[in-house]
């Protein structure tokens, strides 16, 4: 965990029916986006083509997890709608929870509370992840605990 503001989240562009590949070319000319950067959006395939690269990796906003996810769980069609409602509302409330302790506990360098609540929330994921690979959801089988596609 970083020090103090050693962070930094910046706007990169803002564009309508442009080509995420011209944005992506356009930014590494400038130099603004790091060969290593963690870029941040939703999960439109374009974008995530665009930028995904090398070291380079892409990781859904917060709020996009959870949308994402009831997605999935619509498309497989292994769950009725009380069921999909439920699945999605426990991952999203796990992970504002920690975004939250994150926010109150680092301002005070309360490493070990952050520790804590990173762990309950890895905890509280892999017992949902693995209660649905129970029950035969195939597009979110293919996607591990750590949010990486698996074979």
């Amino acid at each position: 965990m970083p020090e103090g503001n050693d962070t930094e989240t910046t706007l990169l562009d803002v564009n309508v029916n442009e080509s995420w590949d011209e944005t992506a070319e356009a930014l590494e000319e400038t130099e603004a986006v790091t060969d290593d950067a963690t870029v941040v959006s939703d999960a439109e395939k374009a974008l995530v083509d665009a930028f995904e690269s090398g070291d380079r990796s892409h990781q859904l906003d917060l709020v996009h997890v959870g949308r994402t996810l009831g997605y999935k769980l619509w498309k497989d069609d292994a769950f009725l709608l009380g069921e999909r409602k439920a699945v999605v509302s426990g991952v999203t409330d796990d992970l504002f929870h920690l975004k939250n302790s994150v926010a109150l506990h680092a301002p005070r360098n309360e490493r070990l509370a952050i520790r804590e609540r990173i762990d309950q929330t890895l905890e509280n994921l892999r017992k949902e992840a693995w209660r649905l690979e129970r029950q035969d959801s195939p597009k979110l089988r293919r996607t591990s605990g750590n949010g990486q596609k698996q074979p």
